[in-house]
C-alpha cells in the first residue's frame, strides 16, 4: 500500500466531499516536500549541475466558505488530519502578512529587534495558512515588485537576502506552503505566479446540496486513534525509504506531452514537481525513480492544473459568473441571478460591476430584466 492509497482511503472514510479531484496535489506536495529535504541532504538529484530547491507550492481558490479551510484541516492542520503525525513539521496560521512571511526588523531606542519570518521557522516543514493576504497583494492586477521579488525567493530557490534599514535577514528556506484566497484578479504569469500550483473550486447548488449531505453524514464521526497512528507510522517509514534513491528519470515521452498540451518553457519545472510527487507517492521507493505521464490519477492531476490555470488566467470572477449563467440555462432573471451571487459572496454592487464589465466585454448581454450568456 503506498501513501497516495493510504491518503485517499481515510479520506473515503470521512468522505471528504471532491477528494479524488483535490487530495492528489496535496499528496503529492507532501511526498514532494520530503523528497526535496532528503535531497538537500544527500544531494543526489541534480538539474543543470544545480541542486533543485523541489516543492510543490498549493493555492487553492474558492468563495469564502467553500473547501479552503476544510482540505488544510482535514490534510495536515486537525490533530487527526492525513499527515499530521507523519513526523513531518507543521505550521498553520488564519492569516499572513508578506513582512511575516519573509520576516522583517525594528529599532527602537537604538536597540534592534529581529521578527523571524514564517519561511525561516518553518523552513523544514509545511506552512498552511488560510487567507495570505500578502499572497493576494502580490498576484495582483496592480501587483507590488519588492513583495513579489521577496516571496518569489522564499517560494523559488528558498533564498532569503532582505536589506532593511536597521537590519539585513539572510537565510534558505526549505518550506512548502499550502494556503488559499478567495477569487480575484490574479496575475499568473509572474514570476511569483508561474512557481504555484493552482487549484480552483467554483461550487453551484447542486455542490452546496452535496456539501450539506455530507456535512449531516459527518455528524458524531469520531477519528479511530489506532488507524491514524498505524498510517502515520507507514508515512514515516515511507520518509525513512527515500534514502534509497539514487537517481531520478524523466520519460522522455514527458516532454512530447508538454509540447502536445502546449506547455510553456517556463512551467516545466513546476509540471516536472508535480509530475514527481504524484510518482514518489503512487510507487514502492526504489533505487531509480522513472517519473512517466501515463497512469489515469498522473494524468488527471496534469489535466485539472492546465484547466484551472487557464480559468484563472481568463479571470476567476468572470469564470465564477459565466458557471452560474451556464448552470442555469444561459438566461436568467437579474433579481434570481444577485440571490445566486450571494451563495459565492458577491453582493448587488459587486455583481452590478461585474455585470457590467461583462457586458462591455462581450460575454453576456442585458435583454430587459435578464442576463443572458452571448450568442454571436
Amino acid at each position: 500500500m503506498t501513501i497516495y492509497t493510504d491518503a485517499m482511503d481515510e479520506l473515503a472514510e470521512r468522505g471528504v466531499y471532491k477528494r479524488e479531484i483535490y487530495a492528489p496535489f496535496y499528496i503529492a506536495s507532501f511526498a514532494l516536500h520530503n523528497f526535496n529535504l532528503n535531497n538537500q541532504k544527500r544531494k543526489f538529484h541534480y538539474v543543470s549541475k544545480s541542486l533543485p530547491n523541489n516543492r510543490l507550492h498549493i493555492l487553492f481558490c474558492s468563495p469564502a466558505g467553500y473547501m479552503k479551510s476544510y482540505f488544510l484541516r482535514q490534510m495536515a492542520g486537525d490533530d487527526y488530519a492525513i499527515f499530521r503525525g507523519s513526523g513531518t513539521k507543521i505550521g498553520y496560521e488564519q492569516e499572513m502578512t508578506s513582512p511575516a512571511f519573509t520576516g522583517t526588523a525594528s529599532t527602537n531606542n537604538g536597540t534592534k529587534t529581529r521578527y523571524v519570518g514564517a519561511a525561516e521557522e518553518y523552513s523544514d516543514g509545511l506552512m498552511l495558512i488560510d487567507e495570505f493576504k500578502g499572497l493576494t497583494d502580490a498576484l495582483g492586477s496592480q501587483g507590488n515588485g519588492q513583495m513579489e521579488s521577496q516571496l518569489l525567493a522564499a517560494l523559488d530557490s528558498g533564498q532569503i537576502v532582505k536589506r532593511l534599514s536597521n537590519e539585513r535577514i539572510e537565510y534558505k528556506t526549505k518550506l512548502t506552503l499550502w494556503t488559499g484566497i478567495q477569487p480575484t484578479v490574479l496575475n499568473i504569469s509572474s514570476g511569483l505566479g508561474r512557481r504555484l500550483n493552482y487549484m480552483l473550486f467554483i461550487p453551484t447548488r447542486k455542490d452546496n446540496e452535496m456539501l450539506l449531505d455530507i456535512q449531516r453524514s459527518q455528524q458524531g464521526m469520531k477519528p479511530d486513534e489506532l488507524a491514524m497512528k498505524k498510517l502515520w507510522n507507514r508515512q514515516n517509514s515511507w520518509i525513512g525509504e527515500l534514502n534509497k534513491i539514487e537517481k531520478i528519470t524523466f520519460s522522455p515521452e514527458i516532454w512530447d506531452e508538454y509540447k502536445k498540451a502546449k506547455i510553456y518553457s517556463y512551467e516545466t519545472t513546476f509540471y516536472n514537481n508535480l509530475l514527481l510527487g504524484m510518482t514518489l507517492a503512487q510507487n514502492d521507493i526504489e533505487r531509480e525513480i522513472y517519473v512517466e505521464l501515463k497512469d489515469p490519477n498522473t494524468k488527471a492531476v496534469f489535466e485539472h492544473e492546465k484547466e484551472w490555470r487557464k480559468k484563472i488566467n481568463q479571470g476567476v470572477t468572470y469564470v465564477q459568473m459565466m458557471s452560474i449563467l451556464h448552470n442555469m440555462g444561459g438566461s436568467v432573471e437579474l433579481a434570481t441571478l444577485y440571490d445566486e451571487c450571494t451563495m459565492i459572496g458577491l453582493n448587488i454592487a459587486q455583481v452590478t460591476d461585474l455585470i457590467t464589465d461583462m457586458i462591455r466585454y462581450g460575454l453576456i448581454q442585458k435583454r430587459g430584466n435578464k442576463i443572458e450568456v452571448y450568442k454571436k
